[in-house]
């Protein structure tokens, strides 16, 4: 678990606050997974298909949590 986050069922469940650090944090954390899997398929030769390929696939679930977290802040935005 990441410092900046608290553990699930703790007092965020109450606390807008909290609730917008954490989407934050994830929000954060899976621009550097984006960014992490970008670096290692720019340094993987391109015969090595299937690794290229897993990575790929894994870009894009990030990039998806990327998208859905930027969804979530903005709604948390509009509450307040």
């Amino acid at each position: 678990m990441d410092k900046r986050s608290a553990p699930v069922g703790s007092s965020l469940e109450c606390d807008p606050v909290g609730v917008a650090n954490a989407a934050k944090a994830v929000h954060h954390d899976f621009q550097a997974l984006v960014n992490l899997f970008e670096q290692q398929l720019a340094g993987l030769p391109a015969k090595d298909v299937l690794r290229r390929s897993h990575l790929l696939e894994a870009k894009a679930a990030a990039t998806r949590g990327v998208g859905l977290s930027e969804e979530l802040l903005g709604l948390l935005r509009r509450r307040d």
